[in-house]
């Protein structure tokens, strides 16, 4: 179960799920601090790192499978983790940043990766669905401004320039895996290469075939 640190309720609701992860032998918590795109304006200026660090010390005693997600608290890593070592560090995929998850594997932190994936399917489909995704992450947004572009509140292929097609699909392809089953099972070998011991895929396309697919790319890995 996901909780936003800097959501305004956070309490609340660590109150709520924290009995029934407990009765539950296969349920944990995930704390994430939140992205800005799904906070109000208060939530989101919030510091990331203390709010974080707070919801893990109520936590303490009350759940005892936590993951934690790292994305915005990259930089207080290490304080967030010589006060609560038993976690598991949950990641955003991001094919430029596997090097932090390989330097915390080597220090003993099991690591969980969020990746969206596809297989067997066209590169401009790809590219559309997962466009706006690509767009909430502050890198990219920086990026298109440096360069002149306008940032799209949301993606439209038909009224994108070349050019910014060329940097969404540079991005898409950083922050997802998607190919042949041969080029996926390669990629999650990597992962596994950095010291990634757990894989949570999300379908770009909901499809069973596609679950089931991933499903026979993780076995081969």
């Amino acid at each position: 179960m996901t909780l936003a640190a800097r959501r305004r309720d956070v309490d609340q609701l660590l109150s709520l799920y924290a009995p029934v992860i407990e009765g539950r032998e296969n349920a944990g918590l995930c704390v994430v601090a939140g992205n800005r795109s799904y906070l109000e304006s208060d939530e989101a200026s919030r510091s990331a790192y203390k709010s974080v660090k707070r919801v893990l010390e109520q936590a303490r005693g009350k759940v005892t499978k936590v993951l934690l997600g790292v994305e915005g608290i990259e930089k207080g890593l290490h304080e967030v983790l010589s006060s609560h070592p038993v976690v598991t560090l949950f990641f955003l995929y991001d094919e430029e940043k596997l090097d932090l998850i390989e330097r915390c594997s080597a220090l003993g932190f099991e690591g969980a990766v969020y990746v969206p994936y596809a297989i067997d399917k066209p590169r401009a489909d790809v590219v559309r669905a997962l466009a706006d995704y690509a767009l909430r992450r502050k890198w990219l947004r920086r990026r298109l401004l440096e360069m002149g572009l306008e940032v799209p509140q949301t993606f439209v292929t038909s009224g994108a320039s070349p050019k910014l097609m060329e940097v969404i699909e540079e991005a898409v392809s950083r922050l997802s895996i998607y190919g042949s089953r041969d080029e996926v099972v390669k990629n999650i070998r990597k992962l596994r290469s950095y010291g990634v011991a757990i894989v949570v895929g999300l379908p770009i396309f909901e499809e069973p075939e596609q679950v089931l697919a991933f499903g026979g790319c993780i076995k081969r890995a």
